[in-house]
């Protein structure tokens, strides 16, 4: 179930008449039915009991109705690490020529960020996993 903002009312079709309904909140505090539209934002889970006896749950997602922009927009470069060349470094790249292209780029090109690949593995897995992407 996904509801966008925060203060948007939640009406659940299609529930046998007399279900109970009970939020737990990613921020801990449980709610009733009589809550659902004061929802925070966040992933909660939705339990309703119906009145046989029947149980559900579904994940419940509160969406904000658009995500806020960050006050500064910036612009970037992605490098591979091994793709950076330079008679320093024998022509494979290494942190030295990463931290010159920052640099450069910073002051030639006003970039705010160089993005680079997966420098080590990203999960701890067997020495034989030749994959950083596991």
């Amino acid at each position: 179930v996904v509801v966008r903002g925060a203060a948007e009312s939640v009406v659940l079709r299609g529930l046998p008449e007399g279900t109970a309904l009970h939020i737990e909140t990613e921020q801990g505090p449980a709610l009733s039915h009589a809550d659902l539209g004061r929802l925070p934002l966040g992933v909660h889970r939705l339990r309703a009991r119906a009145p046989d006896g029947r149980d559900a749950e579904a994940t419940l997602v509160v969406a904000p109705e658009r995500v806020p922009q960050p006050p500064d927009r910036s612009h970037g470069f992605l490098v591979q690490l091994y793709s950076l060349l330079s008679a320093r470094s024998w022509g494979m790249g290494d942190l030295g020529d990463l931290a010159e292209l920052a640099a450069w780029s910073g002051r030639v090109h006003s970039a705010g960020f160089v993005q680079v690949n997966p420098l080590h593995a990203a999960v701890p897995g067997a020495p034989t996993d030749p994959s950083p992407y596991r």
